[in-house]
Formats: C-alpha cells, structure tokens, sequence
C-alpha cells in the first residue's frame, strides 16, 4: 500500500509539473504592441538567445516608427492637397474677376461698378471661406503653423494665424498662408471693389494688381505642387520599408509559433500520458484493496 501509494505521489508530482511547464509556456505568449496578429510565444525567455529578444524588440520599434512617420506623411499629404485645391479655387475666381473688369459696360459706368461692387463681396466671402478651410484632421491649412486658429473671422480679411509656415521635420513645408501677398492683395483689391473704394485706386490699379496676384498663386500652386510630388515619394518608399519590416515581424511570428504549438504537443501527450498511468494506478490499487 505504501509503494502503491508512493507511485502514486509521484505520478501526480509529474502530472503537475507538466501542467506547470504547459502554463508557463502559455503564459509566456509575447504580443507586440502595435499589432494584435503577430505574436512570439516564447518557451521560456530565459531560454531564447539575448540578440533574438533584441531583435524582435528592435524590429517592433522600427515598425512603430515606421507607422508613426506614415502617419505624419499622411497628415502632411492631406493638408497640402487641402492648400492646393484653395489655390486652384482662387485662380478660378480671381480670373473670374478679371473677365468682369474686361467687359464691364463703359456705357452704364455706374450700374457696371455696382455690379462690380456685387460681384467682388460674393468672391471676397468665397476666398475667406475658402482661407478658412480644415484638412482631414480638422486643421486649419492657412494659418501656417497655427493650425488650431481659425485664419479669418467672416466679413473680415484681418489674418489671424500665425506668421511662420507649416512645417515638417526632413520633409519641408506649405509656403502658403493667409497673410501671403498675393492672397492679401486679393482680399485687399476685392474689399475696395466691393465697397466702391476709388479714393486711390483706378479700376486700371486694381485689375493690374489682380493680374499680378493671378500669376502669384499659380507660382504657389506650382510650388506646393513640387512639394506634393516629394511627399508622394516619401511615403512611396517609407510604406515599402514598412511592408518589409513586417513581413519579417510576420515570418519570425511564424516560426515562433511553430515552435510553440511543437511544444505545446510534446507537454500535451505528456500530460495525457501521465494521467493514463495515474488511472491505472488508481484502479490497481482499488482492486488490491477489495481484497
């Protein structure tokens, strides 16, 4: 009785240590931070090699860098595709302006700067509008590097924002604001329109001074065209570096759990095994002890 009863100490001993080495595998799963998909289920850290850990931990930080500068790439694409489109809306309208100087009636002076006068604050409340518009984030893409300030207050053309532009680190950045000349002249030139202003301007001035302004933002839209394109190239490059990162995150992930669940097998028959003997321990020993 006692042997049988030693023999059965021992099984369960070792039904325990293998259920404790199978928990202690299980609990050693490593998750990554940035991505619930991968995993490392490691046997036991202490038993990985020190360089493997310090990769793994070093792919995973370069991976959030790499996610991060997306990310930021993707921000700064948003506002300058913002800052174009405002641009382009500009142009549109100054040149609308200009055909209206073109053909206005020498005949009806009056009614013809009236219109005019119509005309210029429709367009001027346009481009403040258009000055006042946020990017995907809700950033406002003209107040430079003040993006939380609202540029213009309505029915004014007074700039609100900041007077330096809106950058990024090793990228470059958006040379358009609302202060910029060309803009400014165009708010300028549109208000004296609107209210009939000719105290020192002639409408000759004022269309010169448009025309200026025209060729002025077509210049910035070409330039944060440039910049665009640079951007594109960037996050072209930074997305494939990223795709590279983690296919190899993805592939060590892999092996790893290879490795795990060819573990996790070894314990599990172990366990199997062992509680197969303790049973037939127990029935041995029951039927000696009918006896």
């Amino acid at each position: 009785m006692s042997n049988q009863f030693m023999i059965s100490k021992k099984q369960t001993e070792a039904l325990g240590e293998t259920m404790n080495n199978f928990a202690k595998l299980s609990s050693k799963d490593y998750r990554s931070n940035y991505n619930r998909e991968f995993s490392y289920k490691a046997l036991d850290w202490a038993d990985m090699d020190e360089m493997d850990i310090v990769n793994i931990l070093n792919t995973e930080s370069s991976i959030n860098r790499g996610q991060a500068e997306s990310e930021r790439l993707s921000d700064f694409e948003s506002k300058t595709k913002t800052v174009i489109f405002i641009l382009d809306k500009i142009k549109d309208i100054v040149n609308e302006m200009q055909t209206k100087f073109l053909h206005k009636n020498s005949r009806d002076v009056m009614r013809s700067s009236q219109m005019l006068g119509v005309a210029a604050k429709n367009k001027l409340d346009q481009i403040i509008t258009l000055c006042n518009t946020r990017s995907n984030n809700g950033d406002y893409v003209m107040s430079g590097s003040a993006v939380k300030t609202k540029p213009f207050d309505e029915n004014s053309i007074e700039y609100k924002g900041s007077t330096s532009n809106l950058s990024l680190v090793s990228i470059g950045e958006i040379n358009v604001r609302g202060d910029n000349k060309f803009i400014k002249n165009i708010l300028d030139s549109f208000q004296r329109i609107a209210l009939h202003d000719k105290s020192s301007w002639s409408n000759e001035e004022v269309y010169d001074l448009l025309n200026e302004s025209f060729k002025g933002i077509i210049e910035l839209k070409e330039e944060t065209a440039i910049l665009l394109s640079e951007i594109n190239l960037l996050s072209k490059n930074n997305l494939l570096k990223n795709n590279d990162l983690l296919n190899q995150h993805a592939a060590k992930a892999s092996q790893s759990d290879l490795e795990f669940f060819r573990k996790r097998s070894i314990y599990e028959n172990s366990y199997q095994t062992t509680l197969g003997l303790i049973k037939k321990g127990e029935e041995l020993f029951n039927k000696r002890n009918m006896y």
